[in-house]
Formats: structure tokens, sequence, C-alpha cells
């Protein structure tokens, strides 16, 4: 039997994630480790590392916002996502890449 996991976030592309950037309502949220995001980053991410400490230092942050969340992979900003949409941010969206 397959469970089926309601997804209420959307997944998007980084070209989508880049246009809906461009308009200027939405923060880059970069979830990849301090490494990774050392390595390469867009100059206005903020950056979080997924980990233990992301529901409470997520928290801190507004929930009225709108935040385009990436990793490498899409696997990571995923549960990212996940926890977010729990926590009560309103519109977030997966972006299946790195910006």
């Amino acid at each position: 039997m397959r469970l089926l996991i309601e997804m209420n976030f959307k997944e998007i592309s980084v070209v989508e994630a880049l246009k809906m950037f461009e308009s200027g309502d939405y923060l880059i949220l970069d979830v990849r480790s301090l490494g990774e995001f050392d390595d390469y980053h867009h100059k206005d991410a903020l950056h979080i590392v997924l980990n233990n400490d992301f529901e409470g230092n997520i928290s801190k942050f507004d929930r009225e916002k709108k935040y385009l969340v990436h990793c490498l992979s899409g696997a990571r900003s995923h549960i990212a996502c996940q926890i977010m949409k729990k926590l009560g941010f309103v519109d977030v969206y997966n972006v299946l890449g790195p910006m």
C-alpha cells in the first residue's frame, strides 16, 4: 500500500524561482550546509542550515513573507518547507535545485 503525503506547498524549477524572485516579492532561503553555502550561493540568499536547530531558527522569521527554499537537489528544501508550513508560514515554495 502506498501512502500519499499531502504537500501544502508547491515545487518549482530554478527558472520559475528566479522569475518569481525578480518580481521583488520573494526571499531566497538556502538550507544547505555551511560548506556548500560558502562554495556558492545567491548573493541575496538567507542561510539557515537544515539541522536539529532549524525549527527554532526558522521560527524567528516572518511567517507572512514569501519564501523560495532551496538546497542542492530539492530533498532538504522539501523537508524545510514541510517544517515551515507546520509552523504556519503562508507562502513557501520548494525549488528543485540550487539557485
